[in-house]
């Protein structure tokens, strides 16, 4: 789409649709086809092997069938015609204005429309007529500060030479600066003051021509003074540039389709649509299409990027000099701008060609701007992606010392929970207990006495489980429980009805969950006589959703629960498919995604509780007891909050190692997880230091800390002993001394309370885990990759699991020393709950550690080892999961074999839980602002209304 007076416009739109151009620009780029590709793609393949880093840029976000989508109603012979008639009414008004400051204000205002390019001739007709003696005089009237100052800018943006003094205008920036910054304090002018920061932020000539367009023409349309038509001109110009545009857009994104340079190089930026907006700044005119397509294309300086891959290879860190003589290169503006003068000018000149060679004159002051702005806004990102030095660094290294540590970073964001929010936090409902006592007495007595038949008693229970009330009626529970395994035995029990799949499948689930042995052959009923699951149970949803939840209580070997898994998933995704009933699909849809024996029972309470309120079989009493008895618990959590907010704000390592994640909210949350319960306080606290504490020690280790220091962190943590901080790195000591300080609190509180020096135990839990996360910077560093087994042997280790579940012990169990070997010698319950959270922590995050610099993680472990894609070795560690949750099933069998309480047994078992709800969408640890901020919010900070 195009504009008049400029008559070559139309045509080259025409070609445009023709095709030619693209046919055209193909021949002069060279653009590589498919089969090229594919070379590369191989080339790739090759080197898969190597350890690579990666600054974990974001994918895309302009996807190919959005952009070809864009269409414009601005294109037509109506639009072009109205343009053409507009154009030729602002022209006679160029002619017909008199007055010489109304002639200047509106040559301003039609550069800052956009629309200076239709009337070029009359501008610079207007401009010398201004610079003639007999016209200057009028400009230059002292007390005409605005009339000057405006003459002055417009004459040397077109190249006239106005005399002034420069330092006069050094002087007139401050004062002006000064005096606007005043006005804008006082706000006296809304519009104005609006208007007045927006210059102070960015001055107008350096300003990019086509946004401040589109900033001017909203400005432009609110001014009293304006004219309609230059009105209407703007905004219909605007939108057929635009239009042009789009169509630049959609033919450079088919080009970058089918380069495929995107899809396969996944390490670097794919920012085609960013590209183009530079195009579009620096060529907006709508004759350059040609210019904006080719210099869309271009991205490769590969001379001056070399220097700087040497540089920060070997350690070089150049001095200022040395940095700009490469980086006014490496910034791309000399390529970029040689591209602009071959595509816009039509004669090109010897003279020309030796000042673009040079980078001399406009070119260098150019490239300069353009580097240093870039250093000023993205030098602490490029640092966090182990890119070379900016200028920034340049010149504080010079002023620090030649010896700087050059250190990773993984770019963490920072804490998006602030502790004045966190004490702000309050509940409405303490002082609710009354009530809840009575809400309790009524529902106790509807499972003893109102509730009679045997399914309804256990779809009672299982309910005020999935409530999260079932510690109020434990008792209840058990005698429930005990009943039916009892009649169960004497085979007059309802539930184990051959015909009745739901009633039999939730029997055997509540029973298995509380350690009862129930063997798998009571499904053999539902069974046809070649072992499969009989065809008539397909339509049965409520018994195929209650015989699959039951399933995953399943041990090893056992393979009829393992059919019917595989059984009751099939035929429920099918009824998702056909969608019969939009709330049972919601329900069945849930349980696909992530069973109930494997889900946080926290945030499954807060879920549940409004899939119950929507039931109509919903008891009131039950559901009134469960939004408050959520809501008080969730009071009782926000005590424990506002207290480790302050614990965490006096240590300051947040505030310290800004280095590292800073995510005291996201630790509680596991500790919410694992230890709900309103009287585990004390377990909840001690967690969440001990958690906030791995988190920075972890990043230490994985990102910040070099061979030398973390040998030494090492150490130090084996020995606890304060004098070997001496050796330790500034940042070291402060987190040593932390870690050493909280520890040892921990131990005398447990000393004084119950006598049992836990020392030793604390200190040989902690030195493991550093000597794990050691071992993975050795392997990082000598770019050793492990076996997978060598892997999960260190890697349930340096998951902290181990350390969590140690501190777990000592906050909730009546101490016992002859159980420290348990922890020390890595008993299988601890094993099997850490090696799950190993597992599921590298399928939610090993893709973006890998991409800042960390150890291979067990998908690439198992690929390396195996040949296998990537899919493959996620499907295969995926199956490891499942059959370590088949051996802790079994251990929850033989639980009586442990001296360890049922409260420590199920936190035991809801730690991988917790882990599975923190990596299920990706690293809800270390990004704490997606799926974890919403659960942090529905489970910590919301009551339920």
């Amino acid at each position: 789409m195009s504009l008049l007076p400029f008559t070559s416009v139309p045509s080259f739109i025409r070609i445009y649709n023709k095709g030619n151009i693209g046919s055209n620009v193909n021949s002069f780029i060279n653009v590589p086809q498919t089969r090229k590709v594919v070379a590369v793609t191989a080339k790739v393949d090759q080197e898969i092997t190597a350890t690579r880093r990666s600054a974990n840029y974001h994918p895309t976000i302009w996807e190919y069938d959005y952009i070809q989508s864009l269409n414009s109603d601005y294109l037509g012979e109506s639009c072009n015609e109205r343009a053409v008639k507009l154009v030729g009414e602002v022209r006679m008004m160029l002619h017909k204005v008199m007055d010489p400051l109304e002639k200047l204000e509106l040559v301003d205002n039609l550069q800052r429309l956009g629309l200076s390019y239709h009337f070029e001739d009359e501008i610079k007709t207007i401009l010398e007529g201004t610079v003639r003696a007999d016209q200057r005089n009028f400009a230059r009237k002292k007390d005409n500060l605005y009339a000057t100052a405006l003459e002055f800018r417009l004459l040397r943006q077109h190249g006239y030479k106005v005399t002034q003094g420069e330092t006069i205008l050094k002087r007139a920036r401050d004062f002006a600066t000064k005096n606007l910054k005043e006005y804008a304090k006082q706000n006296k002018n809304k519009p104005l003051t609006k208007l007045v920061d927006h210059t102070l932020e960015l001055a107008l000539h350096w300003r990019t021509p086509r946004l401040e367009a589109r900033c001017f023409i909203d400005v432009y349309e609110r001014q009293k003074d304006r004219y309609n038509i230059v009105l209407e001109l703007a905004k219909l110009d605007f939108n057929m540039v635009q239009a042009v545009h789009l169509d630049d857009l959609r033919y450079v994104s088919q080009w970058w389709r089918d380069i495929g340079i995107g899809e396969k190089l996944t390490f670097a930026r794919d920012r085609l649509m960013t590209n183009f907006l530079w195009t579009v700044g620096v060529a907006s005119d709508p004759q350059f299409g040609y210019a904006r397509r080719i210099l869309t294309k271009w991205a490769n300086l590969c001379k001056a990027y070399l220097v700087e891959a040497k540089w920060y290879y070997s350690g070089y860190t150049p001095t200022f000099k040395e940095y700009m003589e490469n980086a006014r290169i490496s910034i791309s503006a000399p390529v970029l701008l040689s591209y602009v003068y071959f595509l816009t000018t039509s004669s090109i000149s010897k003279e020309c060609l030796e000042c673009l060679m040079e980078s001399s004159g406009v070119i260098y002051c150019t490239s300069m701007i353009l580097r240093l702005t870039d250093d000023l806004a993205t030098s602490l990102t490029s640092i966090s992606f182990m890119a070379p030095h900016q200028a920034t660094q340049c010149v504080a290294t010079t002023k620090v010392s030649d010896q700087t540590i050059v250190r990773r970073s993984a770019n963490y964001h920072p804490a998006i929970w602030e502790d004045d929010y966190i004490q702000s936090l309050k509940s409405n409902y303490k002082g609710g207990e009354l009530r809840a006592m009575e809400l309790v007495a009524e529902v106790r007595i509807l499972m003893v006495e109102q509730v009679v038949d045997p399914l309804k008693q256990l779809e009672l229970v299982d309910t005020l489980q999935r409530l999260g009330l079932s510690y109020h009626f434990e008792n209840e529970t058990k005698k429930i429980l005990e009943s039916l395994r009892a009649e169960s035995d004497d085979d007059c029990n309802m539930a184990w009805k051959k015909d009745d799949l739901y009633a039999t499948a939730l029997a055997f689930r509540l029973l298995r969950k509380h350690g009862y042995k129930v063997t798998q052959e009571v499904f053999s009923g539902f069974m046809d006589e070649k072992g499969n699951y009989k065809a008539c149970l397909c339509e049965d949803w409520k018994g195929l959703l209650s015989l699959y939840e039951a399933s995953y209580l399943l041990g090893e070997g056992e393979s009829i629960l393992e059919n019917a898994r595989d059984f009751a998933a099939k035929h429920l995704r099918e009824y998702v498919k056909q969608n019969k009933n939009e709330e049972v699909s919601m329900v069945v849809e849930h349980a696909l995604e992530l069973p109930l024996h494997w889900r946080m029972p926290r945030l499954e309470t807060r879920w549940f509780i409004d899939v119950y309120e929507r039931r109509n079989d919903r008891n009131l009493i039950v559901l009134e007891l469960a939004k408050l008895d959520f809501n008080l618990v969730q009071a009782v959590h926000q005590d424990d909050l506002r207290y480790l907010s302050n614990w965490w704000k006096d240590l300051c390592l947040g505030e310290k190692m800004t280095f590292a994640r800073d995510r005291l909210m996201e630790n509680f949350l596991w500790a919410v997880g694992v230890a709900t319960h309103p009287s585990l306080g004390k377990c909840r606290r001690i967690l969440t230091k001990v958690g906030a504490l791995i988190t920075i020690i972890d990043d230490i280790y994985d990102v910040y800390g070099t061979m030398d220091e973390l040998v030494l962190f090492t150490e130090a943590v084996q020995r606890w002993d304060t004098s070997t901080m001496e050796l330790l790195p500034e940042y070291m000591k402060i987190c040593f001394l932390a870690l050493f300080n909280s520890i040892n609190e921990t131990a005398f509180d447990i000393l004084k309370e119950q006598g049992i020096n836990t020392i030793p135990l604390l200190k040989k839990m902690w030195a493991d885990l550093c000597k794990a996360y050691l071992l993975e910077a050795k392997w990082y560093y000598s770019g050793y990759k492990p076996t997978l087994q060598e892997y999960i042997d260190n890697g349930f280790i340096s998951v902290s699991f181990p350390v969590i579940l140690a501190h777990a012990y000592l906050a909730t169990n009546s101490i016992r020393k002859e159980c420290f070997k348990y922890f020390t010698e890595y008993s299988d319950m601890i094993k099997f709950a850490s090696v799950i959270g190993r597992l599921g922590d590298d399928l939610g995050t090993s893709s973006d550690e890998l991409k800042r610099g960390d150890v291979p993680k067990s998908i690439q472990c198992y690929m390396h080892q195996s040949g296998a894609s990537e899919v493959e070795a996620r499907q295969q560690i995926a199956e490891l999961i499942d059959s370590t949750w088949k051996k802790i099933n079994n251990q929850e069998q033989i639980a009586d074999q442990f001296s360890f309480s049922e409260t420590f047994m199920q936190i035991a078992v809801d730690l991988p839980r917790m882990g599975h709800c923190m990596y299920q969408h990706g690293d809800g640890h270390g990004i704490g602002y997606r799926e974890t901020k919403d659960r942090i919010l529905s489970l910590i900070v919301f009551p339920i209304p």
